[in-house]
C-alpha cells in the first residue's frame, strides 16, 4: 500500500502532488510514499521506469520519531503484520526523479537498493535516477540501503553505505531537518487537514532547482519545496474546491 507506485516502464512527468497517511493503516508487504521498480524482477528491460515528480510532499505516520511506534495493524492487513517503511523506497532498476520535493514523518526517508541483483544504485550515480533538491523532515531514521524486517523492526543497523552520501553531494542541494516543526508550516498535516503551507520564513519557501535536463519542461517552475508555496493558504491552494480528503464519509 505506497502513495505512488511506478513501474513497468511508467515515464510521466507529474507536478503538485500530496499525501498524508492515516497512522492506523498500513499493509504487510511495507507501505511507502513512493515505491519505484523497472518491474517485478528487477530487470533492465524496455521501456525503462523513468518517471519525473516535482513537488510532492509526503507525510507519513511520525509524530514524534523519538517515541514512534507502529500502528499501521490497527486498520491494516487482516492477517497482520503491516508496517510503514520509507517515504521513498527506490529499487530494481528504476530510473525515477523526484524534485523539489518533500518527505516527512515517515519511519526512513530515503532507500535506494540494489535488490534482485539490481544497479539501482549505480543508476543514481550516473544521474539516472535523481532525488534532488528535497528536504527530509522528521524521521526515524533518514536513510537505508535496503528493505529491512527482522525483530519486527524495519530498521537496519548498518546498510547506510550508499544512500546518505548521495542525498548529501552537494550538487544535489538535498536538506535534512530532525523534526517537522523545523519547517515552519502553517500547521501539522493531518486527516482531518491534510493542507499545510510553507511560512514566509520557512526553508520550503525556497531552495527549489529546475536545471536539471529531466525538468527543462512540462513543469511550472516555481521557487518553492512541495506542493504548496508560501502565497498559498490552507483553504485557498491549487487543491480548493475540487478535491476530497475525505471520500470515505462522503455522501456520493
Amino acid at each position: 500500500m505506497d502513495d505512488f507506485d511506478t513501474d513497468n516502464g511508467f515515464s510521466g512527468k507529474v507536478q503538485f502532488a500530496l499525501a498524508v497517511r492515516d497512522p492506523e493503516t498500513g499493509d504487510k508487504s511495507a507501505s511507502n510514499g513512493f515505491e519505484s521498480d523497472n518491474d517485478a524482477d528487477g530487470s533492465t528491460d524496455a521501456p525503462r521506469t523513468s518517471a519525473v515528480f516535482a513537488n510532492v510532499s509526503l507525510f507519513g505516520p511520525v509524530v514524534n520519531p523519538a517515541s514512534y511506534a507502529n500502528t499501521a495493524d490497527v486498520h491494516g492487513s487482516p492477517t497482520g503484520g503491516a508496517r510503514f517503511q520509507a517515504g521513498l523506497h527506490l529499487r530494481r532498476n528504476t530510473q525515477l526523479s523526484i524534485f523539489n520535493s518533500l518527505v516527512a514523518a515517515f519511519p526512513i526517508g530515503l532507500i535506494i537498493e540494489n535488490d534482485k541483483g539490481s544497479a539501482t544504485q549505480s543508476g543514481a550515480t550516473s544521474g539516472n535516477l535523481n532525488v534532488a533538491s528535497c528536504v527530509i523532515a522528521g524521521t526515524v531514521k533518514p536513510f537505508q540501503d535496503k528493505q529491512y524486517w527482522t525483530d519486527n523492526t524495519v530498521y537496519s543497523d548498518g546498510d547506510t553505505s550508499f544512500t546518505p552520501g548521495y542525498f548529501r553531494k552537494t550538487e544535489l542541494g538535498n536538506r535534512l531537518f530532525a523534526a517537522i516543526s523545523d519547517l515552519q508550516l502553517s500547521a501539522t498535516p493531518s486527516l482531518a487537514a491534510p493542507v499545510a503551507v510553507p511560512q514566509s520564513g520557512s526553508p520550503l519557501a525556497t531552495g527549489a532547482a529546475w536545471t536539471n535536463a529531466k525538468v527543462a519542461s512540462g513543469f511550472d517552475k516555481v521557487a518553492y519545496i512541495g506542493a504548496f508555496g508560501p502565497s498559498e493558504t490552507a483553504n485557498d491552494n491549487w487543491a480548493t474546491g475540487w478535491t476530497n480528503f475525505d471520500p470515505q464519509n462522503t455522501d456520493y
